[in-house]
């Protein structure tokens, strides 16, 4: 069959959309913050590696995760491989051979294939570590720890803390770590800095911020001024507290929330990185 003039003739198809509101917690401003954070420079040459940093933790290493948790045949116990079906000897319950199939069950590898997410899954793991070749040793390892703990999701994705925890990690603290690294030297404070961001990335994204939740939503900038007015920086202290204002101040928590959050991210990767 011809193909159709409206088709791409392409062999590899790459489609870019936004998938939610730009602005709110995400991989991308994970990698700016984690940029600020370490001061980077406002050259050509920086920007250029910040947008290259962005393309890897944002589209790719969110394919990679989309591939491998987000694959219907893994959300549930319905669709089953069709060796499921057999009754073999060696398979006994409990033997080392059942314990092996029923790890290959729970990743459904066959109905993978045929399905061509495996296909998928390659490409973008080749794009991936190709970008992570040209960006450096920092990269390459991110990327497969990223593999690694998107492997470990799909294989427990019942189990919503332990996924929402993982995303996490996934999509914050490996982008922010990873930017800080490739684009400058992280000091201790900007570590510290990415830890306390963890829970807030998992409960604005996973848990809702209502409540008494959204006090949790300040708690980075709030140890951040704190250590920040112990080391005599009243400035950048202030500037950081005040940045959580917003959050506190809400009556009622909406989509602003997200806005919020954000920037009390950037102010305070700004304010560490900058020495403000």
């Amino acid at each position: 069959m011809f193909a159709s003039f409206g088709d791409s003739h392409s062999l590899i198809d790459i489609t870019v959309s936004l998938k939610r509101k730009a602005l709110r917690l995400s991989p991308a401003w994970a990698t700016v913050a984690g940029a600020f954070a370490v001061g980077v420079k406002s050259d050509s040459r920086s920007l250029l590696q910040l947008l290259v940093l962005i393309l890897l933790t944002d589209p790719l290493w969110g394919s990679l995760w989309a591939l491998l948790v987000g694959w219907p045949g893994n959300a549930n116990g319905e669709r089953r491989p069709f060796w499921s079906r057999w009754s073999l000897p060696y398979r006994a319950s409990g033997s080392p051979a059942e314990r092996v199939a029923h790890a290959a069950r729970s990743l459904q590898i066959p109905e993978a294939y045929a399905s061509g997410i495996l296909e998928s899954l390659a490409i973008a793991l080749a794009f991936a570590l190709v970008i992570s070749l040209a960006v450096g040793k920092w990269a390459v390892a991110a990327t497969l720890a990223v593999l690694a703990l998107s492997a470990a999701a799909a294989i427990r994705k019942r189990s919503r803390p332990w996924l929402a925890t993982i995303s996490g990690l996934v999509f914050f603290i490996a982008p922010f770590c990873l930017a800080a690294c490739t684009l400058g030297r992280p000091t201790k404070i900007v570590a510290a800095l990415a830890i306390p961001w963890l829970p807030v990335y998992v409960a604005s994204t996973n848990f809702g911020y209502g409540g008494w939740k959204r006090f949790l939503l300040t708690v980075p900038a709030v140890l951040t001024g704190v250590y920040l007015l112990w080391l005599h920086s009243v400035f950048g202290g202030v500037l950081v507290l005040l940045s959580a204002l917003p959050l506190v101040a809400m009556e009622g928590m909406d989509e602003r929330a997200h806005l919020y959050l954000l920037l009390e991210l950037l102010a305070t990767s700004v304010v560490v990185g900058y020495g403000l």
